[in-house]
């Protein structure tokens, strides 16, 4: 099975990205003894709207297509 990450926002340089990249990487190499595939993370730019219900209703409709 093929796991992609898809997240709202894009993951500045530091020790949050550090931390994540590492799990990242450390998944790609475990994953495939249980039948798991790191297929890769995928951002998306947060939305624009004025409320918070448009923000999600936008965000949502990026991470469909």
């Amino acid at each position: 099975m093929k796991i992609t990450v898809h997240a709202v926002g894009r993951m500045k340089a530091g020790p949050e990205r550090e931390l994540a990249d590492r799990y990242f990487e450390r998944f790609a190499k475990s994953g495939p003894a249980v039948g798991l595939e790191y297929a890769g993370l995928v951002e998306i730019a947060e939305g624009r709207a004025q409320t918070a219900n448009e923000r999600r209703r936008e965000e949502g409709q990026k991470l469909q297509t």
